[in-house]
């Protein structure tokens, strides 16, 4: 090789750094998490497992608190608590996912039957219910 075809070779190690919200403390993630309204938190859960197992340890008190305090804060008159068998994290995807239970598909107009415990489009709840 020629002098003016030399590489530029770097002699700093090739490191990768992690993102700043990975190496907090899973205390103080979480007690940033206290501020987030509930699609927030829906949004964290889905960016890495780490954060995914942070916020859906379904028997941890903590999370669990976490997520009702969310859900008092910013969805209006949901005092009531998770329908039997939720965890606070289910019951808040209950309310504000727009997705049929029996179908799958999203953003079909859906309804929730509270008496059943299910979302559903109309066609689905007619369907598959005993009326």
């Amino acid at each position: 090789m020629t002098t003016s075809q030399t590489r530029s070779v770097s002699i700093l190690p090739t490191t990768t750094l992690s993102p700043p919200l990975l190496v907090l403390p899973p205390e103080t993630f979480l007690q940033i998490c206290k501020s987030l309204s509930p699609a927030d938190l829906l949004s964290l859960s889905t960016v890495c497992k780490t954060f995914y197992n942070d916020l859906c340890q379904n028997d941890s008190i903590t999370v669990q608190e976490i997520w009702r305090k969310s859900r008092l804060d910013y969805i209006p008159c949901r005092e009531l608590g998770p329908l039997e068998g939720m965890t606070e994290r289910d019951y808040i995807k209950f309310l504000m996912e727009d997705k049929c239970g029996f179908c799958g598909v999203q953003n079909r107009v859906t309804r929730i039957y509270w008496e059943r415990g299910v979302r559903a489009c109309l066609g689905c709840f007619r369907e598959k219910t005993i009326q």
